[in-house]
């Protein structure tokens, strides 16, 4: 349902799901070098959403049962960071910094990747339909993007 290109280039990380007879199966997180034709689920991810990489390509962050979590691309279990109420999207800076999306209707807030107390760094404007989500570092890793939603279109945007 989700992708996400490692920064060296050389993995993709994915959310994949599917449908047995008896029902849906949750999403759970994937690795796929570029350089094989394998894939490799990442045991303990069920119901992972929104995968973001490390800038060293050797963690995923990723969002699962109420928490922001990391897991290292090599196996073994995975970290809670925090905890988080509805997720939207996160991005991981060189200076070990998550940005992450807490809801429809939430700021970004910022929060170590060795764990803590998460942080805000946007602010929401009074209109309550309004939300930030999915951001992204630039190359500084000091500055990032994210999106906006509001109900009213002109609200909108990057």
């Amino acid at each position: 349902s989700t992708f996400r290109l490692s920064p060296d280039g050389r993995y993709i990380a994915f959310i994949a799901s599917g449908t047995l007879i008896a029902g849906s199966v949750p999403g759970k997180l994937w690795i796929k070098a570029l350089d094989s034709l394998e894939s490799r689920a990442i045991p303990g991810t069920e119901d992972a959403t929104y995968p973001f990489w490390s800038p060293d390509s050797a963690f995923i962050g990723f969002f699962e049962g109420g928490k922001l979590k990391k897991v290292a691309i090599t196996g073994g279990p995975s970290q809670t960071i925090c905890d988080v109420v509805d997720s939207r999207g996160g991005a991981w800076n060189r200076n070990d910094t998550i940005l992450f999306a807490d809801g429809p209707a939430s700021p970004i807030y910022r929060v170590s990747a060795a764990g803590g107390k998460p942080v805000v760094v946007t602010k929401l404007s009074s209109d309550q339909s309004e939300g930030h989500r999915s951001p992204e570092f630039l190359p500084d890793g000091l500055h990032f993007l994210f999106n906006m939603t509001a109900s009213r279109r002109d609200k909108r945007g990057i």
